[in-house]
């Protein structure tokens, strides 16, 4: 049975020479020498690579299966099979799982919403990456403009790859006066949308909250369609 050793035998082992297990500050990085695995944070791994705490990846994380219990991606995860006990992802990308949803089990699903209790007026920079729903519970004072965004510093056309799509909630509060999102664009151009029922809205709903469902696909550089619709809450 192989013992663990320390650092003196690090070059033998890495050489493919010994059958020496390598223990580096009691476990924070094991090589087990025995049955090809490596371990951080455990002497014990049970994986060619075996991570046992969290996670953080500053760049992007592709595989073809990943599970995870807690996972700290800045960038991209991308996997053909993603699962994930906690994870906190600014891009979250299923390219094997999404076409078939037979072997997707999601007990629950928590989206980012933003409340803001101001009156909706001007335009609306709505920020993807502080989540996709945006609700203004006062009255609104005029018409909107929508302006989807990745942030106030990341345009969204530099987070979305040709051919993928989002959808954005945007919930419109109207006292006695029927105001109404009458433009929407993206990264500050225009995108005139195509409607629900094919005609667009020329007012909201007096005394009500509109629901306004954006669904934008990337169909070239800096190229989106929009699917939308306005519907009356009240």
């Amino acid at each position: 049975m192989a013992q663990s050793r320390s650092l003196g035998d690090l070059a033998s082992t890495l050489a493919g020479t010994s059958d020496t297990d390598i223990s580096f500050d009691s476990g924070t990085l094991y090589i087990d020498s025995s049955n090809n695995r490596v371990g951080f944070g455990t002497t014990t791994p049970t994986q060619i690579v075996d991570i046992v705490g969290s996670a953080n990846v500053s760049s992007g994380l592709s595989a073809n299966n990943i599970n995870v219990t807690t996972a700290n991606v800045s960038s991209r995860l991308s996997a053909n099979n993603i699962n994930v006990t906690t994870a906190n992802v600014s891009t979250l990308a299923l390219s094997g799982l999404i076409p078939n949803l037979v072997g997707a089990k999601i007990n629950n699903l928590i989206e980012l919403s933003t409340i803001s209790p101001i009156a909706a007026n001007g335009t609306i920079n709505f920020d993807v990456l502080s989540g996709s729903i945006l609700y203004y519970t006062s009255n609104s004072t005029s018409n909107v403009v929508i302006n989807l965004r990745g942030s106030s510093t990341t345009a969204l056309n530099s987070i979305m790859a040709n051919g993928e799509s989002l959808t954005i909630a945007y919930m419109h509060t109207n006292g006695t006066i029927a105001y109404f999102a009458n433009t929407f664009s993206v990264d500050g151009t225009t995108i005139p949308p195509k409607w629900q029922g094919g005609t667009a809205p020329t007012s909201g709903n007096a005394n009500s909250v509109d629901v306004y469902v954006y669904t934008t696909m990337k169909t070239g550089n800096a190229s989106f369609t929009t699917f939308a619709s306005q519907t009356q809450f009240k």
